[in-house]
């Protein structure tokens, strides 16, 4: 492998680490809004360290012919460590105050859907 395709791995690795970290953010933002479980908590994080080892494989596969070396670990590594330094406060934040309102919006449209089936139930009733 020559030099400019190691780079290019790194690179990969490193963005790939960034953007593990910013879904970690994500993921983390939407457990603190909607509190589940212990045991779909579980089973979410089982799903998304799942899903996000399918993606490191389905990147890693291209770009180094599925082999693990060191540099790749230190890329991811490296990735998410600049995302968790630099990047996941303010972004933290931002997905809190984004999971909130995607909150209030459920809670709002949940109950204009419990006015409406009352509505349909009373005059549905009137009828008979």
């Amino acid at each position: 492998m020559f030099v400019t395709e190691q780079m290019r791995a790194v690179a990969a690795t490193l963005l790939f680490g960034f953007a593990g970290g910013f879904l970690y953010d994500v993921y983390r933002a939407w457990r603190r809004t909607t509190r589940p479980g212990p045991r779909l908590t579980a089973l979410c994080d089982l799903v998304f360290w799942l899903v996000l080892a399918g993606a490191f494989f389905a990147v890693l596969m291209p770009v180094n012919q599925g082999e693990m070396r060191l540099y790749f670990l230190l890329g991811l590594g490296g990735g998410a460590l600049c995302y968790f330094r630099f990047c996941s406060p303010a972004a933290s934040r931002m997905l809190g105050r984004v999971w909130s309102k995607v909150g209030a919006l459920r809670a709002r449209c949940t109950a204009r859907l419990r006015t409406w089936r009352t509505f349909l139930r009373r005059s549905g009733n009137s009828r008979r």
